[in-house]
This record gives structure tokens, C-alpha cells and sequence, in this order.
């Protein structure tokens, strides 16, 4: 996070120097390569954040099915990269409320037992 929170800032050396030292610590022990990935999406290196988080989805984080509400992802959401992602993830597109709440389908409005016709598809809108 602190790594992120320099990015963010600003301070870029700091949050290099941030990332220097996770990347010396992963080589002895395990560290998230989804905060990893944080840090590279506060400093804008999207191709780099996009690499780390492949990584953290390799190593099922626990943090990838927040992807879709992570506030710290918002850059990230309109490439194509990140919906790849949510795919692999297996999440429901929050773009799409059908998927996520299918027992929530639209019902075609209705007058008495008729359906009323939509004139949006017969030309007359």
C-alpha cells in the first residue's frame, strides 16, 4: 500500500524504491504480486500492472475477485486487458446486471395477459 500511496503522490523514486525491495524479498520468500501490481498501476505502467496481475491470478490471490469494485483499478477498467482478466477470473461483468442477478431478468411490460409491443423495434421510435 505504501508503495501505491508514493506513486500516487507523486513520488516516484520512493515508490521504485518500494518495488526494488519487494522484488529482492520475493526472490526468498513469497510477496503479493497483486500489491505489486498496485504499485505499477499508481505509478500508470498499466503494461507492467497487467503483467503482475496475470501473475496474482497464476497464484489465485485472493484479492482478484474484488477486481471489478477496487477503487485502484479504475484506470485500468476501459482496457481490454482488465475485462480479459474479470473473464478469466470467472466474475460477472458489473457492466451486465442481467449476469449478476439473472432471477432480476426484465419482464416485457404488459397490459392485462398482452405483452405491449416494443415500438422502439417495430420503426415506430
Amino acid at each position: 500500500m505504501l508503495g501505491y500511496a508514493y506513486a500516487k503522490a507523486g513520488k516516484r523514486t520512493e515508490a521504485r524504491q518500494i518495488l526494488a525491495q519487494l522484488t529482492k524479498m520475493a526472490k526468498e520468500r513469497y510477496v503479493s504480486s497483486y500489491e505489486i501490481a498496485m504499485i505499477y498501476v499508481g505509478l500508470r505502467e498499466n503494461g507492467r500492472a497487467f503483467q503482475w496481475l496475470s501473475r496474482a491470478y497464476d497464484e489465485r490471490s485472493g484479492w482478484l475477485p474484488y477486481l471489478d469494485v477496487e477503487p485502484r483499478l479504475g484506470a485500468l477498467r476501459s482496457d481490454p486487458r482488465f475485462k480479459e482478466l474479470v473473464r478469466r477470473v470467472g466474475l460477472p461483468s458489473l457492466q451486465d446486471p442481467v449476469a449478476l442477478y439473472p432471477e432480476r431478468r426484465p419482464v416485457a411490460p404488459s397490459i392485462g395477459s398482452e405483452p405491449v409491443a416494443d415500438a422502439s423495434r417495430q420503426g415506430i421510435m
